[in-house]
């Protein structure tokens, strides 16, 4: 069995590899490497408009809060109580009209 393994091993040294397969192997690996590159680049540079998004809207917002000014009215305000004035209390009382 041992003689098998080793007659195994002994073939497997003997076998000649494909030409290029190492350079091919690491051109596939600095491929990778640069598309990883590009998927950070991407990402950030995607957060990074977010976050520039939402600082524009929020200053957007606080400028315009800042910059409303409510109408000032030099006219004095009266506040009156309309139940006096219109006579309210007649329709309060239809109650004892309907029952009797």
């Amino acid at each position: 069995m041992e003689k098998l393994i080793n007659e195994y091993i002994e073939r497997e040294k003997n076998v000649s590899p494909a030409p290029f397969l190492a350079e091919r192997i690491m051109q596939n690996i600095n491929e990778i490497g640069k598309q990883e590159e590009k998927v950070f680049k991407t990402g950030l540079l995607r957060n990074i408009a977010v976050a520039a998004s939402f600082a524009a809207v929020v200053l957007t917002g606080v400028v315009l809060g800042n910059s409303y000014q409510a109408k000032a009215s030099n006219q004095d305000r009266l506040v009156i109580d309309d139940r006096y004035m219109e006579h309210l209390h007649i329709f309060e009382n239809t109650k004892n009209e309907n029952n009797g």
